[in-house]
């Protein structure tokens, strides 16, 4: 995880352009087992990933929680930073 967001970083797109790194985060999802039809597109250059777990069905609890949603942002800012020393520099 930490290589591909030092990937995205090195380039850095604004919001609504990034379409790079939206093929780089689908590209890796799919190389880690998520199927391309649990991929969807969502507004223009973001994702919305259905992740699924493999183990076994539990039974319904009450309070259980069934789906855990998160947010990410993916845009960035072309600056160029003062930091020579990092690889991963933008």
């Amino acid at each position: 995880m930490i290589a591909l967001r030092r990937k995205i970083h090195t380039h850095p797109e604004g919001g609504f352009k990034e379409f790079r790194t939206q093929k780089l985060i689908r590209d890796t999802l799919i190389s880690m087992g998520v199927k391309p039809s649990e991929i969807r597109n969502c507004a223009s250059t973001g994702l919305i990933v259905d992740i699924r777990g493999t183990g076994p069905e539990q039974e319904k609890v009450v309070g259980k929680i069934d789906n855990i949603a998160l947010r990410a942002d993916m845009d960035g800012l072309p600056i160029k930073e003062n930091n020579p020393h990092l690889p991963y520099k933008s």
